[in-house]
């Protein structure tokens, strides 16, 4: 390697010397060798003529020629020479005088031509013919002569020198070898940031040898370069600070290869003698293996997806009334028989209820049937709704039901049947509902737990035996199994029929006696009182006027009171179905106008019935009202929670449903944090006389558009959601009508529950971000950040956990967490005798409502015994904006005790400037997009200038964070900017790795003060 490269540059100084050589006689600078040869040939010729001029003088012709050809023949430069008069008569010649006919009448460096005087008149002259003055063969043996031993000098030379400046002969060979096992590329670069030395691993990626790369630049290898593209041992070289672990790629036959780049300042203690140790570890083979598994993963994903769709498919082909979602017959009689089985064999009680429909065939002849379909759909849903977990519910077929309740005794069955037959005559009030009245009949049957031994098919029979039984006697009734009432019913059934018609003939005349009694009352009334009346007419109008006032209000306010009740439920005065579907529909209006999402939340209560028949109708009711209360006032924080009226969000739209209305949403993702803080808020326990009782609840939610674009399609999604949220096993259960929701929903939940757990045991950690100062070029301060390691998930982003934890209250336990964390670590740079850094920690929005913020924040100071002025609190603009009195109040008391504020992302809010100057501020932050447009956009180069000049105005400090490169750097620098944050400085580091970073910044401001 040596030799080539000493034969390289020794050719190369040797042509070098050539060309200086050229130039130099282009210059004339060694003199003119033609002008100096012409004048020596003129002497030569002119010292001839003196000697020839004598002999002509003496008239000795003989003389004369043999001076000539003496002249000639002795001097190998002269080819010819003659002596002639003016007239043109030759004297003498010799030579070859071929070359004497080409002389001119003047001088040339190959011809000399030299007068005779005779009295100062010219009477001849003599003629000289030399050769030619140039011979390029004698120039190129001269020039290469000089060349070759400039070579042969120069490579000897550089030989020597480069075998003693080669840097791998300054590592001895072990070393070198150890160097080169290393699996990592190392690249080690002098001042200029050329290559020194390189092992085999980092020559490998280029499919080069080491020596190749020697004195090139590092830079010039294939990297893909964007257009941001930053060099990062550039930036390790420029600040100072090391780099870690900043992914590049390098282009190599078509694909990019992942590379993995670490850069750290060497040689600090002689800045002549600085360079760079890069290392290279090439990534490629494990993000091309982990691209492979991702893939796998994806396609066993949705294969798992896939299958468990089509299970369910089969499912509900198999065991499900495809019409209702109900259980089919056969599925059905299935689990039924398991209930009885279970019910004989531990003697509990067992419900089978019978249900038909009445008058159906009616409905489907009047009506349609689709009519009818809707009316089978509307009764499944009731019955689904008053049914339990436990409870199965099939379609036996047609417009009959069967309901099976274990555990439940006849008394309770029927209690429960009525209310079902009551929910159901009510769905005449839904204008869901597309018939006018909708009525059914019910017949009950129990498990004959005496004889020790039943059947389903004997239930069956019993219940539809009770069930004709009801419609015999009337229909829309509810009947118990019981061979005697039947048969007294089915005897009795014509003279009830006409007691029914005597009685209502009765009922007709009492009520027209009564009516004309009232009348004649009215009018005896009338008598009397204008009897009493005074004369005066006047008197007696204003008296009729009054009492006319009166019975106009009163009939008013009764009329309101009847409006009311028509809409509001009695028991809890909250707003019912007719005026929430009004509201929904108003609200789909408004988010078709402006493209948000409308969501709806149906709630219904677990076991209601047995909650009713364990602790009594009252306290249920009682119940009821305290958990109405509680979701009521967890709303009311809420701006993306719809009033039904002026006091109420929540709707009551079935016996045991209730409605919430999403609205304003702009992505369906905005709803899991409202569902999940309602789901929070019904996991509480609640106290009733002393005794704690913990409530189950299901909740349905339907998204617009996905679900639905009417009210009847969302309230109806929302429902079915319910029923599915019924199936699954949590106390609170809930389920997304929409499959992407559905999915994102548990997600969500698992995220917020395993950030509980986090929480809870300080899992935790805190990163810090170096901010760099322009003026001193050191590490001034840092920034706390929280950050997320899960164990399954890894890194979890805190765009997605610190959300979550602002809605349900852990950011405050968050926060208090980082502040205590990074108050002892600046204890700990402390006592490391380490640079005096400042430490900023993000205070949100929501915390400034914590009346002990303040108290806590000096408290975890005095703890750990810092001075305040050691902390700063960040605050982004638009949490001061949203609550600019409270911010001036509590940070003003921050500010006061010597806590420094800084408003962070800084411009992309709308901070007035009034507010601005009201507030305790020390600085602000320009928000990264305005950094990264300034190398592009004048109009933001302008933004960031103004910026930085207002908050000077102001007496503010500047602090521009995301700074990636090192335009953007210079620009601030030149624009005035304070600080810079970003990863051209470092990127967020955890504890020990800071303070390594701050320890070798130490160390370095200890050499330059030194220095």
């Amino acid at each position: 390697m040596q030799r080539s490269q000493a034969v390289k540059l020794a050719f190369s100084l040797s042509m070098l010397l050539l060309c200086l050589l050229f130039m130099a006689d282009l210059l004339t600078l060694r003199g003119n060798p033609a002008n100096e040869r012409q004048a020596a040939r003129k002497v030569v010729a002119e010292s001839l003529a003196i000697q020839l001029s004598t002999l002509v003088n003496i008239a000795d012709k003989r003389a004369l020629q043999h001076a000539i050809s003496e002249f000639v023949m002795r001097n190998e430069d002269v080819l010819a020479a003659s002596i002639a008069r003016f007239s043109g008569e030759k004297l003498a010649e010799y030579g070859e005088l071929d070359k004497l006919t080409y002389v001119k009448s003047r001088s040339t460096p190959t011809h000399m031509i030299v007068p005779i005087l005779e009295n100062k008149a010219v009477w001849g002259n003599v003629r000289v013919a030399f050769r030619s003055v140039g011979n390029l063969v004698d120039d190129l043996v001269y020039f290469g002569f000089l060349v070759t031993s400039a070579f042969l000098a120069f490579g000897i030379f550089l030989k020597r020198v480069l075998l003693q400046l080669d840097p791998s002969r300054a590592v001895p060979v072990r070393v070198n070898s150890a160097f080169n096992l290393f699996s990592e590329g190392v690249v080690i670069l002098d001042s200029n940031l050329l290559i020194m030395l390189t092992n085999q691993s980092a020559a490998r990626m280029l499919d080069k040898e080491p020596e190749t790369q020697l004195g090139k630049r590092i830079d010039d290898w294939p990297w893909v370069k964007d257009e941001g593209w930053q060099a990062p041992w550039e930036t390790a070289f420029n600040t100072g600070l090391g780099v870690s672990e900043q992914s590049l790629y390098l282009q190599d036959k078509g694909e990019q290869r992942l590379i993995v780049v670490s850069c750290t300042l060497i040689g600090e203690e002689d800045p002549t003698r600085s360079g760079v140790m890069v290392t290279l570890n090439d990534m490629s083979a494990m993000q091309k293996k982990n691209r492979e598994l991702s893939v796998i993963n994806y396609q066993l994903k949705k294969s798992k997806e896939s299958i468990s769709e089509k299970n369910r498919e089969l499912e509900t082909l198999a065991w499900r009334d495809p019409l209702t979602g109900l259980l089919n017959r056969r599925k059905f009689l299935e689990n039924f028989q398991t209930l009885l089985e279970e019910a004989l064999e531990h003697s509990r009680p067992l419900v089978c209820v019978m249900l038909d429909i009445d008058f159906f065939k009616a409905i489907n002849d009047n009506y349609g049937h689709a009519a009818g379909d809707e009316v089978i759909c509307a009764v499944a849903a009731q019955l689904s709704l008053a049914s339990r977990e436990t409870d199965i519910v099939g379609r036996y077929g047609g417009e009959e039901f069967v309901l099976v309740m274990p555990d439940t005794t006849i008394e309770q069955g029927l209690e429960i049947s009525d209310r079902l037959r009551l929910s159901i005559l009510k769905l005449s009030e839904d204008v869901t509902v597309p018939v006018p009245r909708v009525a059914a009949s019910l017949g009950v049957a129990d498990v004959l737990l005496e004889a020790g031994h039943d059947s389903t098919d004997a239930m069956l029979d019993r219940a539809d035996k009770a069930l004709y039984g009801a419609k015999e006697s009337g229909r829309n009734r509810v009947v118990a199994f019981d061979p005697d009432t039947l048969a007294l019913l089915a005897a009795n059934k014509a003279a009830h029929e006409d007691q029914q018609v005597v009685v209502s003939k009765g009922q007709a005349e009492s009520r027209a006696d009564q009516a004309a009694s009232e009348v004649d009352e009215k009018n005896s009334r009338s008598t009397g009182l204008f009897a009493q009346a005074p004369e005066d007419s006047h008197s007696h109008e204003a008296v009729l006027s009054e009492q006319a006032d009166a019975v106009k209000a009163f009939v008013s306010k009764h009329n309101e009171v009847v409006e009311r009740l028509k809409s509001h439920d009695l028991l809890t005065q909250l707003p019912l179905r007719q005026l929430f579907m009004h509201a929904v529909e108003n609200e789909l209006l408004r988010a078709d106008r402006l493209s948000r999402t409308v969501g709806i939340v149906s709630i219904e209560i677990k076991e209601l019935s047995r909650l009713q028949s364990s602790l009594g109708h009252q306290e249920v009711e009682i119940m009821i009202k305290e958990v109405i209360g509680k979701i009521q006032e967890e709303l009311r924080a809420s701006d993306m929670v719809t009033r039904i009226n002026e006091a109420h969000s929540i709707s009551h739209l079935a016996e045991n449903e209730y409605g919430i209305l999403l609205s304003d949403l702009a992505e369906s993702e905005q709803a899991l944090p409202i569902v999940t803080r309602i789901r929070r808020l019904l996991l509480a326990p609640m106290v009733l006389n002393g005794k704690t009782i913990y409530l189950g609840f299901n909740i349905g939610v339907a998204l617009f558009p996905e679900c639905g674009d009417t009210a009847v399609d969302l309230v109806e999604a929302a429902t079915r959601a319910r029923i599915e949220a019924a199936k699954q096993p949590e106390k609170v259960s809930y389920f997304f009508a929409s499959t992407d929701m559905e999915r994102q929903s548990r997600e969500y939940l698992q995220l917020e529950s395993d950030l509980y757990l986090a929480v809870e045991e300080k899992k935790l950690e805190v990163y810090f971000q170096p901010k760099f100062d322009l003026a001193s070029r050191t590490i001034s301060s840092v920034e706390a950040l929280v950050r997320w390691k899960d164990e399954t998930r890894g890194f979890v982003s805190p765009v997605d956990f610190i959300p979550i934890a602002e809605t349900n209250g852990l950011i405050r336990q968050i926060f208090h967490q980082v502040l205590e964390a990074s108050l002892q670590q600046i204890v700990e740079w402390d006592n490391l005798k380490l640079a005096k850094m400042k430490v900023s920690v993000n205070l949100s929005a929501s915390q400034l409502r914590d009346p002990e913020l303040v108290s806590h924040v000096l408290t975890a100071l005095d703890n750990v015994g810092l001075a305040p002025e050691r902390l700063e609190i960040e605050l982004t603009e638009t949490s001061i904006i949203q609550s600019p009195q409270r911010a001036r109040i509590a940070l003003g008391q921050l500010h006061d005790a010597g806590v420094t504020i800084s408003m962070d992302d800084f411009g992309t809010g709308y901070t007035s400037i009034g507010l601005l100057a009201e507030l305790p501020l020390d600085s602000v932050k320009i928000d990264r997009s305005f950094i990264v447009a300034m190398q592009t956009s004048e109009r933001s180069r302008a933004i960031v200038e103004s910026v930085i000049n207002m908050a000077h105005t102001l007496r503010l400090l500047v602090v521009a964070e995301g700074v990636e490169t090192n335009e953007q750097l210079t620009t601030l620098d030149a624009l005035g900017c304070n600080e810079i944050q970003g990863y051209l400085i470092s990127r967020p580091l955890p504890g020990l790795e800071i303070t390594e970073l701050l320890r070798r910044e130490t160390l370095r401001r200890a050499r330059s003060r030194a220095a």
